[in-house]
């Protein structure tokens, strides 16, 4: 009995280590402070995303002649290594479209995040 216990200990000590060094393989944390800012999508410059602090921000692309002041608003949050974009649609703003990325990387001046439903990754450097 007492050697059983002390295998049940063992793996418990071993567990909480493994978690503690995140060595288990849990979601990374990014820090959303790096998020706050101006942002254009790789390969499609005109495509810009504003996140402000507080979780709300901004998208347009100027290749459609749209400009910052006529950009449509979402809010975001990034938890762990989930960011969700809410886009407010409609007449109103009052229908909601939440999507659900992974983030794969987020650095001062670039980050990457991939739509997890068609596997495509976006790749954006921050302009401001």
């Amino acid at each position: 009995m007492k050697r059983r216990i002390s295998y049940l200990l063992s793996v418990l000590c071993l567990g909480v280590l493994l978690n503690a060094c995140g060595m288990l393989g849990g979601p990374e944390e990014f820090d959303e402070g790096l998020l706050v800012g101006t942002w254009v999508v790789d390969g499609h410059e005109s495509d810009h995303w504003r996140f402000d602090a507080g979780g709300k921000g901004a998208s347009w692309d100027t290749a459609d002649d749209v400009t910052e002041s006529e950009a449509q608003a979402f809010t975001w949050s990034l938890v762990g290594n989930t960011l969700t974009i809410t886009h407010r649609i409609g007449m109103t703003g009052a229908d909601a479209i939440p999507k659900a990325y992974k983030m794969m990387s987020l650095t001062e001046v670039s980050m990457s995040y991939k739509d997890e439903s068609t596997k495509k990754v976006t790749y954006m450097t921050k302009i401001r």
